[in-house]
């Protein structure tokens, strides 16, 4: 299974509110089958809106907690691997133009 590199943590993609009021992980986890994971409705039980004085009340709860230790430890919802998962390291091909001295990179 692929490492993974939550870009949550690395503020490379935020959380988003759903049409129907919760905050998620980020907009990728906004799909029925991934809504129906077990990890998922967890968080959904904590994470509506108009429930909460605060967003931090979502953000700082445990199962959020949870979720993001889960996510340090390589346990993810199978669109965190599509999306977050480390993607095995391509072969890199350099071509230098002489005419123009610049070093392109493919």
């Amino acid at each position: 299974m692929k490492k993974l590199r939550p870009k949550c943590f690395y503020n490379e993609i935020q959380t988003s509110l759903t049409n129907r009021g919760y905050l998620i992980p980020c907009c990728n986890v906004d799909q029925p089958s991934t809504l129906e994971m077990p990890m998922m409705k967890k968080l959904l039980k904590v994470s509506k809106i108009d429930e909460v004085d605060n967003i931090e009340d979502i953000l700082f709860s445990k199962e959020w907690s949870e979720f993001a230790d889960n996510l340090n430890k390589n346990i993810g919802l199978d669109v965190c691997y599509e999306i977050c998962g480390e993607k095995k390291q391509q072969k890199k091909e350099v071509y230098i133009d002489q005419n123009i001295n610049v070093k392109v990179e493919h």
